[in-house]
């Protein structure tokens, strides 16, 4: 699992106040493609990466005001999924 955060915004694209925003969408990035992970109200999100595996995956957020007026991605960040291996077998006897 991976938690992933951002800061609010304050203010439209054009400088001006944000009054309206309504939630937060999330993407993620694994082999050129683009897949969202949902929105939120939160500055942040709990991701399950265990399906990228051993991939270099990358993230970024876009804000949507209450209308639904999605803003432009924000800046990406990159995370390897590390391999996650089987425990050990126990017991190991010679019969």
């Amino acid at each position: 699992m991976l938690r992933l955060s951002w800061t609010a915004p304050t203010t439209n694209e054009d400088g001006t106040p944000l009054t309206d925003l309504g939630s937060y969408a999330l993407y993620i990035v694994a082999d050129g493609s683009g897949t969202s992970l949902g929105s939120t109200t939160e500055t942040f999100m709990d991701v399950d990466t265990s399906a990228y595996e051993g991939e270099t995956v990358e993230f970024y957020a876009t804000a949507l005001d209450i209308m639904g007026n999605e803003s432009i991605p924000s800046n990406i960040v990159t995370h390897i999924v590390p391999f996650v291996a089987p425990a050990p077998p126990e017991n190991l006897n010679i019969i």
